[in-house]
């Protein structure tokens, strides 16, 4: 049976071939092509691996290229990706067949933090260069990204405390074996722990103190002490890791990304994902869309202030229970279920915000066919259950119509940005961080965001090119 056959390995090709055939038209390395050659990258802060001696470096350009697409194929070992310009065509396209070692690769990419920063808001005028343009709405979200550190090896109070009393010991011990040399060969002898070898670990054991107060954590990683213990989604448990922060559009293009070690809960945290996206973008933000883990009071009145609108929800467990309590504004007092009355009782400031409290009869609550699920006291207290009611309650009511008013649009927040943090795990195989330190960690966030809105802005010229 005939079979197809090919050029056969031996055989002299009367024209060289041009090795930007071997690449096709829409093939990723196009697009990283493009988007590094557009930018005058000493304007953005890039360096290169030069100290005017020796040889000549690698163009940051060739550098930028390498990385960029080894992120977008789920590569960030810079040993592969130096071995990878030897063997992947599409490697060999974009370095012309350059091949810079590992080391150089991993220096480039530590020691330009500061350009790599910049990567995103350049996408940004690719995308705008595609005909797509920012209507003001942003979708924001976190993930928890694992740092680059070995949950093991941390430093506790209970090891400090080991330590400390170990010195202790070995302290005791020296003086003791110090005396007993002294009775047989006098006072000229070697002191078995020397005042300088003391005072190594003294200092040792008082910057590991000075580590966990700073963490403000029960512990500290050895390896990458800004890195903080996380809850990971799914059962994963606790683990060294950073938050990582995105806000996108309605086409899940990344508008702002930053990394954190502060809960979501933080108000500041949605207040920067608005400045973020400003700051990119040039253009004012008309609404923010996040979770109910962003609420806080404070934030989303300070946005709303601001001429901007906030669809953000309060959580989900704090709604549904004070729901149950029916509020009369002529007695100004509240309802339960079981139609016990709690009274004002006074005010309470926390986290800057002042709340109305309103409590129950002790004896009301004593009695209750509810007591252990509503109130779950143990009448210790002076009265029974007590709600907490924001201030300015009618800044809640107005936000309350606000939310109601755009339920559709938050509810499309699923579909638009949490498929994008879903890419870049899953497809862009993104799930730990390879550099240490929150500034070359919100570097490497940076990367790995660019490289999604380049493969983001390689379809949408793709599925235009088609219609």
């Amino acid at each position: 049976m005939a079979h197809i056959k090919g050029i056969g390995k031996d055989q002299y090709l009367m024209l060289p071939p041009l090795v930007s055939e071997w690449i096709p038209v829409n093939h990723p390395a196009r697009i990283v092509e493009m988007f590094v050659n557009s930018l005058k990258l000493d304007g953005l802060g890039f360096k290169e691996n030069n100290e005017n001696t020796g040889r000549p470096s690698y163009g940051a350009e060739v550098m930028l290229k390498i990385i960029l697409y080894g992120y977008s194929t789920g590569e960030r070992s810079s040993r592969k990706m130096e071995n990878k310009t030897y063997d992947d065509l599409a490697y060999i396209w974009l370095t012309e067949n350059l091949h810079p070692d590992y080391r150089t690769i991993a220096r480039f990419r530590q020691n330009n933090t500061k350009g790599i920063k910049e990567l995103l808001k350049e996408t940004l005028n690719l995308y705008i260069g595609v005909g797509q343009k920012f209507d003001g709405i942003i979708f924001s979200d976190g993930t928890k990204i694992y740092a680059n550190a070995n949950d093991s090896n941390v430093i506790r109070e209970k090891d400090i405390k080991e330590m400390e009393e170990l010195a202790e010991k070995m302290l005791k011990e020296a003086e003791k074996t110090d005396k007993e040399e002294d009775k047989k060969n006098g006072e000229n002898n070697n002191n078995f722990l020397k005042e300088e070898d003391l005072k190594k670990i003294e200092k040792k054991i008082a910057e590991y103190k000075e580590k966990l107060t700073n963490s403000r954590q029960n512990a500290v990683s050895m390896t990458d002490e800004e890195s903080k213990y996380m809850k990971h989604a799914g059962g994963h448990g606790k683990h060294l890791s950073y938050n990582a922060q995105i806000s996108v559009d309605k086409k899940g293009i990344i508008l702002e990304a930053d990394v954190v070690t502060k809960a979501s809960e933080d108000g500041e945290l949605l207040k920067d994902r608005v400045k973020g996206v400003e700051e990119s973008t040039k253009k004012k933000v008309k609404k923010v869309v996040a979770d109910n883990g962003y609420y806080e009071t404070n934030a989303v009145k300070e946005i709303i202030e601001g001429g901007r609108k906030c669809i953000v929800p309060k959580q989900e467990t704090q709604e549904k229970d004070k729901e149950n309590f029916k509020y009369n504004k002529e007695k100004n007092t509240y309802k339960c279920e079981e139609g016990k009355e709690l009274k004002y009782v006074g005010k309470k400031n926390g986290r800057g915000k002042t709340f109305l409290v309103y409590a129950a009869k002790k004896e009301d609550c004593m009695s209750c066919s509810l007591i252990g699920q509503c109130y779950k006291g143990k009448g210790l207290s002076k009265y029974g259950r007590r709600i907490m009611i924001y201030e300015d309650k009618k800044f809640m009511d107005s936000y309350r119509r606000i939310l109601k008013r755009n339920k559709i649009l938050y509810n499309k927040r699923k579909s638009i940005v949490e498929p994008v943090i879903g890419t870049i795990k899953s497809a862009l195989r993104f799930r730990r961080f390879a550099l240490r330190g929150l500034e070359k960690v919100k570097s490497e966030w940076n990367l790995i965001t660019t490289v999604f809105n380049l493969m983001k802005i390689r379809k949408i010229i793709i599925d235009g090119n088609r219609s």
